[in-house]
């Protein structure tokens, strides 16, 4: 069972026709979703940005800093990365490299295809010591992309 803050996050954001959105600059943010919980049926969401993944990605290889990444995500704490990446993510991909590098995450999801054009730019990133984290590719009718389930079990 999720928190009320959770609960309440997650109606806002159903409720608000987010898949409907005519801008696809907005659709395609990158979400950065930190998560701490002492039991999984805590589950709670602490803090949301939106940040385009180009922007984001282009950045980091030109002024190094990645929109000072450090002043968002502390290092100790437990994270996902989840989006539509629009990045090839092949074993070996600079975006892997970048994520590695710039808040120490690997990679989640399977390198399978997440889109009907059979590509895998869709992925989840994370970086959590006391879960064991899987993610599923869930067939989808309704959309281009196949959305991407995920579980979080305490080890």
């Amino acid at each position: 069972m999720l928190t009320d803050a959770s609960e309440n996050l997650y109606q806002e954001i159903y409720q608000c026709g987010w898949e409907n959105l005519k801008d696809n600059k907005l659709r395609k943010d990158l979400v950065l979703i930190l998560v701490r919980s002492r039991r999984i049926v805590e589950l709670k969401v602490l803090n949301i940005w939106g940040i385009n993944i180009e922007q984001f990605f282009n950045s980091r290889i030109t002024e190094g800093n990645a929109f000072g990444s450090k002043n968002y995500i502390d290092e100790s704490e437990n994270i996902l990365i989840l989006g539509d990446f629009n990045h090839e993510l092949k074993l070996g991909s600079l975006l892997e490299s970048f994520m590695l590098q710039s808040f120490h995450t690997r990679l989640f999801s399977p390198r399978e295809s997440t889109t009907n054009a059979r590509t895998v730019i869709d992925g989840v990133f994370g970086r959590i010591d006391d879960y064991n984290i899987e993610v599923f590719i869930y067939e989808s009718y309704s959309s281009h992309h196949k959305p991407l389930v995920i579980r979080v079990h305490e080890l």
